[in-house]
């Protein structure tokens, strides 16, 4: 259960931390203990903001409603969910 060092929040939403990979050949979510960060590939290039939707889109799959509210541009993002702490905790012990 490392991977909570890559999530901040309350019964209100939470903040993921992670550091995207475009260009994969699969849709992963992975936790990185160096960078205490959550590792999402995606296949989109990034280009164009196409990764950035990309990431959005996986992400929707298991989370509600998430947001880019930091890092548009660059690989590590802060991520808004609105999914309490509690409730994205026990979704990425699923997914992991």
């Amino acid at each position: 259960m490392n991977f909570v060092s890559a999530l901040s929040g309350d019964e209100k939403g939470t903040i993921l931390r992670v550091h995207v990979i475009s260009n994969a050949k699969e849709y992963l979510i992975q936790y990185d203990d160096w960078r205490r960060e959550l590792k999402i590939k995606v296949k989109a290039q990034p280009k164009q903001g196409k990764a950035n939707k990309d990431v959005i889109r996986f992400l929707g799959q298991y989370f509600k409603n998430p947001a880019i509210i930091s890092g548009a541009t660059a690989k590590s993002k802060l991520i808004k969910i609105e999914n309490s702490l509690e409730e994205t905790v026990t979704i990425l012990e699923e997914i992991l």
